[in-house]
This record gives structure tokens, C-alpha cells and sequence, in this order.
């Protein structure tokens, strides 16, 4: 497995894996937000983040495994907090504590 890591420019890098994964999870799973993911776009989570690193900094990782992304995390920080904005992992990767990285299809 190998990263890719940036900022602000590896962002619509993620828009499949939000859209079609995380954003795709939370209109299957969730109970009381269920309407709301279902007309979130990515666009707007985008401008979202944009407008909280406005004071501060982005890091975005994108995880890769055979040329393929399968999974990323986008975390913002300034002087006082870091927080992870999006954390996305499809149910059919598995790493275990070696680092292996398993690819179920």
C-alpha cells in the first residue's frame, strides 16, 4: 500500500469515494440523517472544509493499493485544534497490525 498525501488539491481526488462510499453509507445506515445525506453533494462538503481551513492547514491522505484508491482521510488543524474532517475506508479493505493490507472482493 502507498499514500499520496497534499492538500487542498488532492480534494476532488476523494469525490468518488465520498460520494459513491462514505455519503452512499450514511443514506443506508443512518436513522435521523438519512434525508440529509441523500441531497448532500460534494460540492458542499468541499466548501465546508475550505471555509474551516480558512485559518489554518489541510492534509489530505489518499490510500493506494495496486495503482487502485481505496480509502483517504482529510484532516484540518490550526494553532489550538486538528481535527479529521473525512474518514473513508470501504468494508472490503482490511489492514491488519503488520500492515498487511487485505483487498476482499
Amino acid at each position: 500500500m502507498t499514500y499520496v498525501t497534499g492538500s487542498v488539491e488532492l480534494l476532488d481526488e476523494i469525490e468518488e469515494m465520498w460520494s459513491e462510499g462514505l455519503r452512499q453509507h450514511h443514506i443506508e445506515k443512518s436513522v435521523h440523517f438519512k434525508e440529509f445525506f441523500k441531497y448532500y453533494t460534494f460540492a458542499e462538503r468541499k466548501q465546508k472544509i475550505l471555509k474551516r481551513i480558512d485559518e489554518g492547514k489541510l492534509l489530505v491522505i489518499i490510500a493506494m493499493y495496486n495503482g487502485d484508491k481505496i480509502g483517504y482521510c482529510v484532516s484540518s488543524c490550526n494553532e489550538q485544534n486538528g481535527e479529521i474532517e473525512s474518514l473513508y475506508v470501504p468494508r472490503h479493505v482490511k489492514i491488519d497490525a503488520n500492515d498487511t493490507t487485505k483487498v476482499m472482493t
